[in-house]
């Protein structure tokens, strides 16, 4: 992640860009940059949408390559590092939400286990914890889903589409 921070503060300043990319280098950060999406997206079970997205890339590099655009080249790679840093974003929120998923599915049977032996006022408090840690978790999907419309499928949890 650091290193797509850094090449987009070199893309978006024109002085750092004209200073440290020469044309050759724009290849291989190109290379690079679809060795990352292809990385971030199969974590991210994106396959097809991956190969969709590199046609895309590969066709318009090459267009961009005959043309000799330094402007449309750098707003190619700019696109690239910006999907790179949301699609990494992307797949940490995943693993928070599966955390916070197992975190309520061990309450909830620790919860199950010991239902009869607990007090009202202690059953009472366990089970909105449980309404919370669930809400928490409902609101994390909805937000990943807005936030990035690649991954707006269906998200089955407990046997159910949520």
């Amino acid at each position: 992640m650091k290193e797509v921070n850094h090449h987009y503060a070199l893309m978006k300043e024109e002085s750092l860009r004209d200073t440290y990319m020469v044309d050759s280098d724009y290849e291989a950060l190109n290379a690079k940059l679809l060795d990352t999406l292809k990385h971030l997206m199969f974590s991210l079970m994106l396959h097809a949408e991956f190969s969709m997205i590199e046609s895309a890339f590969k066709l318009k590099e090459k267009q961009l390559s005959k043309s000799k655009g330094k402007a449309d080249r750098v707003e190619l790679v700019l696109k690239a590092l910006l999907r790179c840093r949301n699609l990494f974003e992307a797949k940490h929120e995943v693993a928070k939400i599966l955390v916070a998923v197992r975190k309520r599915e061990a309450l909830l049977n620790n919860f199950e286990a010991e239902l009869y032996s607990l007090s009202a006022q202690e059953a009472k408090t366990t089970y909105f914890a449980l309404l919370k840690l669930g809400f928490r978790v409902w609101n994390q999907i909805d937000r990943l889903r807005v936030d990035n419309p690649l991954l707006n499928r269906p998200f089955v949890l407990g046997g159910s589409n949520v």
